[in-house]
């Protein structure tokens, strides 16, 4: 099974991209009409969400029958929660890729992830005038406080390590336009 420790690693198994294929199939086949899943309609959804464990299954269904997709070994990782199953968590990650997670493997905490290829720039204030208080590399996790509007632009406070800053929102990954 592929481990996850950050979300850039495509699929990857000893069986190469036919498993890829073969669990979307699974999920397909074993899933019937009368499954009660929320869609992305249901209340508080989606909403985004974070690893909270130090290793997390991702599988192919809500149960521990179904097989094991991913596994997460990177705590405070973004998700975005798009469905719910009893205990069970649909979860997209920052690649898109999607499948459940058990709810006690996620935090409510909100964490950002930045997005490459370039560097991002924290900035004191929302503004590209601003100065820099620390410059993020692409997949870089950073809590997330909050989003405003300046101008034509939207920006992100985040803390990352000891720095607390402004981003901008096309920079990162695990917000909504909620947010």
């Amino acid at each position: 099974m592929p481990i996850r420790t950050t979300c850039r690693h495509r699929r990857i198994s000893s069986t190469g991209v036919a498993a890829g294929c073969l669990g979307a199939a699974m999920v397909i086949a074993t899933f019937s009409p009368a499954t009660p899943v929320l869609g992305d309609d249901a209340p508080g959804l989606p909403r985004f969400a974070s690893i909270q464990a130090s290793e997390a299954n991702m599988r192919t269904g809500p149960g521990r029958q179904y097989p094991v997709e991913y596994v997460y070994r990177r705590p405070e990782l973004p998700v975005q929660i798009i469905a719910e199953f009893d205990i069970w968590r649909r979860i997209r990650d920052v690649d898109g890729d999607i499948g459940w997670v058990h709810q006690a493997m996620l935090s409510g905490r909100r964490t950002v992830m930045v997005l490459g290829p370039d560097i991002a720039m924290m900035r004191g204030e929302p503004t590209l005038e601003a100065g820099v208080v620390a410059r993020m590399e692409p997949g870089v996790i950073a809590g997330f406080d909050h989003c405003v509007t300046s101008g034509p632009d939207k920006w992100c406070l985040v803390e990352a390590e000891d720095f607390a800053g402004w981003v901008p929102a096309t920079t990162i990954w695990g917000i909504s336009s909620d947010d």
